[in-house]
This record gives C-alpha cells, structure tokens and sequence, in this order.
C-alpha cells in the first residue's frame, strides 16, 4: 500500500489540499473549505495511506489542528519561519505550490513543529492582545493630538493619563475649531481609555486567582499581566527541558554568525513572542532600582557596572525568565537568597 503525505495551504476561505506519493509524485490535488470537517472529509477515502498531514502555522492553525485531531488524522503544524524559509525556494508562489512545497517538508521530516497550546492559553493570550490594542491605540490618539496642535504652537508638555485630556484642553485656548476636533477626539480617547481599565481589571483578578501566577509574581518587576503573557505563551513549561531554554525562545540570546574563520556574535535574535520579551526587560529595569535585597539584584548591579544599561537589562531578563520557569517548574516562589534589612 502507497504511503500519501499531505501538505495543506490554509487561507481564510479556502485549503488547498496536495498529496504525494513516496517517490515524491503527486498523488491527487483538491481544494475545500477551511474547515477541519470538509478537510477530514476529503482525505477520508485515503485515510488509511496517510502517515501525515503538514499546515503551517497561522491564524486558522489551532483551531484547524485540534479539528483534525479529533478525526484521528496524524497532523502536523509547521513552524512558520521554516517552513517560509523552504518555501522561499520555489520560483511562483501560488496556492498550490505552497501544498506541495508543505508536503514535501514533512516527507522530508526537515523541520520544527509549532507548539499548540491549550484552549485556556489561547483565550488568555486573545484577551491580553485586546488589551495591549486598547492600549495602542490610545497612545496613537495622544500622540496624534499632540503632533497635531504643534502647528499651531500649542504644546502640551509632560502629562499622565489622567490630565492628559485637561492639560490639552487649557493649552488650545479659545479657538473654536480645535476645541470641536480636539474634544471629538479626546471623548473617543476616555470611551477607549474606560474599557481598557474594564479589561486591565479582569487580567488582574484572573491573574490573582490563579496560582501559577501569584508565584510568578513573587519575583521582583513581575506583575500580573507580565505573568499573565508568560504563562499563556509557555502554556506548557515542561517543553523546555532546561530554563535557560527560555531565555532562546523568547529571543533575548545573541544571534551567531559562523563561516570559514569568522565566528561574530550580533545583537539579540528577537524570536518569539515581542510583548513577552519586552514585559522580562522592563522587569530587568525593576530589578535594577528594586529596594528589597536579592541575590539577582546584587548580580545585576554589578553587571551593570561592566555592560551598558541596555545590555544589562537583556541579561538579566534572560536570568528573570529562566527563574519564572524554574518556578512554575518547581511549585516554590522566588528566593531572594539574602536575609531581608531590618
């Protein structure tokens, strides 16, 4: 009996469908709806020849897998960077292409599979991007108004969240015209600013009732919607079999370029997910100005009398990250390592 591995392109209305043969021919094409049922239904005459069905990892991806999962189909998902990169290969990108170039990769078994995490996971790190969208857009809106107003002399200077809107307000003046498109703005910025302390408000408490976090967020700098992105990305702690694994995941590791007699290190990869990696080094921040004694203070300090602020703060993130993991791993809390001043 022939052995069939199918490569899968996913678009939001469409999958194209390719399978080939052990020698690398094709075997049959197809396209239908991306849908896990219409997918399972087209490869159930074949099921029995299939050893894989390969997608990449996307939007649809999560909830594609668990789908093809639940019709017992021996599924794959792909991770994006490789399975872009092989696919870079090929002279036309088209739909179709991109399905046998997918099913090629997993006949060849070259590549890494992406992590798909659990539902809980999935809905926390939706709800924490909502949140993270609020808030970019309202710092669009205030820098907007205030890139705006320059034209016409009125600077707002250094303002908070809260009297940013009153401080605009007396700058303008009398003017009525920008006082109508200033204050359209400004109401559309607190309906915005209202929901996104409505949001903050539920991560708080889910963070506080949840006991993985509340460890978290023993270590200094952490607080709950930094605990909250770590655990909904790692989802899984027990994927990485070291903790300093994490520090690589999370893209804080410098880049290595090796050829012939040249071996350069360069700045840090940035893999992974950004807004974790740049929650770990506002937390390496707080660990710098912490108050409360801690051996990862004292190590900090002192790296910083040597490296830039900059290098400091991705050192210690990479150290910050691989102690939530142990953490998390462990079951304890953070141990500061010094006895408290009196």
């Amino acid at each position: 009996m022939s052995k069939l591995y199918i490569g899968l392109d996913v678009s939001n209305a469409l999958t194209s469908i390719c399978a080939i043969d052990q020698a690398g021919e094709i075997a049959f094409e197809l396209k239908v709806a991306s849908d896990p049922d219409a997918i399972a239904a087209a490869l159930r005459p074949h099921k029995r020849k299939i050893v894989v069905v390969g997608h990449e990892a996307g939007s649809l991806s999560q909830w594609l897998h668990v789908g093809m999962i639940r019709h017992r189909l021996p599924v794959r998902c792909l991770d994006s960077s490789h399975a872009h990169a092989a696919l870079k290969a090929q002279r036309h990108k088209t739909d179709r292409n991109d399905a046998l170039g997918i099913a090629r990769i997993v006949k060849s078994g070259w590549v890494r599979d992406a992590h798909i995490r659990s539902p809980r996971s999935a809905q926390l790190r939706m709800a924490l991007i909502m949140r993270r969208t609020l808030q970019r857009k309202i710092i669009d809106l205030e820098l907007c108004l205030r890139q705006s107003v320059k034209v016409f002399g009125v600077k707002v200077g250094a303002s908070n969240r809260k009297d940013f809107a009153d401080k605009l307000r007396g700058a303008i003046g009398d003017d009525k015209l920008l006082q109508a498109i200033v204050h359209g703005v400004l109401r559309g910025r607190a309906a915005l600013y209202e929901e996104f302390i409505l949001v903050e408000r539920e991560l708080v408490k889910v963070a506080e009732s949840d006991d993985v976090c509340r460890r978290l967020m023993t270590v200094p700098g952490v607080g709950p919607i930094t605990a909250l992105w770590f655990k909904a990305t790692v989802d899984d702690p027990t994927r990485f079999g070291r903790s300093r694994l994490l520090g690589v995941y999370f893209g804080l590791t410098p880049r290595r370029r090796q050829s012939g007699e040249h071996d350069g290190r360069g700045s840090i990869s940035k893999r992974g997910d950004p807004s974790v990696r740049s929650l770990l080094c506002f937390c390496a921040g707080s660990v710098l100005r912490a108050k409360a004694p801690s051996r990862l203070k004292l190590w900090a300090v002192a790296l910083r009398k040597r490296a830039s602020y900059g290098q400091t703060c991705v050192a210690v993130a990479r150290k910050v990250c691989a102690i939530l993991h142990r953490i998390w791993i462990s079951g304890g809390v953070f141990d500061p390592g010094l006895p408290a001043q009196p």
